[in-house]
């Protein structure tokens, strides 16, 4: 059985065939592009299964490209490896294609784990932000207020990934006006009324 292929891009060529040398082995890591132009043009020749990028590589037009490379024909599941830790770096990428969210800091072990959950269709974010599980509102996990349904946590995950209501009824293979009234009830069980930190929120249950 051929190994799922990866692609790289990270501006740090040392860095890079580190991040390589980790994964070679169970995976098969088909090239490193050194900016954004080249990673594209790469994608498009090499038909990985996983793109893995840093967004800090030069003529890389941040969550503009991550889109565009998540339409590609070869649709690949895109991580993001970077040193940002902030709420709006992972919201942002997050909506715009990507699938899983990893520091340059993390352990090399998490960066195995990251692939194998996106190649089986999870979504993963590092639990080493400082808004993930564990870190903020620990209590709120115990809050009646804050219980959602079955529906509305999945509603949520959805409104995380930066679905629009039409999408999420396609999906749930429910109403929009349905969708659009999960949002609502989502937002005051929670008291929380911005996308923004309704992702956290989900990031910080473990719901992606």
């Amino acid at each position: 059985m051929s190994k799922r292929k990866i692609l790289l891009a990270d501006k740090e060529a040392i860095f890079a065939e580190g991040v390589k040398a980790s994964l070679e082995g169970l995976f098969e890591v088909v090239g490193i592009a050194a900016d954004g132009k080249a990673l594209m043009e790469a994608n498009d020749a090499l038909k990985p299964d996983v793109v893995i990028v840093d967004l800090a590589i030069p003529r890389l037009n941040g969550s503009e490209t991550l889109f565009e490379l998540s339409k590609r024909a070869n649709h690949p599941k895109i991580i993001v490896l970077t040193m940002a830790a902030d709420l709006a770096s992972v919201t942002e990428v997050l909506r715009a294609g990507a699938v899983g969210y990893v520091l340059k800091t993390s352990p090399p072990w998490e960066l195995l784990v990251v692939v194998e959950k996106v190649l089986s269709g999870q979504t993963y974010v590092t639990p080493l932000l400082p808004f993930s599980p564990g870190k903020v509102a620990r209590e709120s996990q115990f809050d009646e207020r804050r219980s959602l349904t079955q529906r509305e946590r999945e509603v949520l995950q959805l409104i995380a990934k930066g679905r629009t209501s039409k999408e999420i009824a396609v999906k749930l293979n429910i109403s929009t006006k349905t969708v659009e009234s999960h949002r609502t009830n989502i937002s005051r069980h929670l008291d929380i009324h911005s996308i923004a930190e309704l992702t956290r929120y989900a990031i910080e249950h473990g719901m992606l």
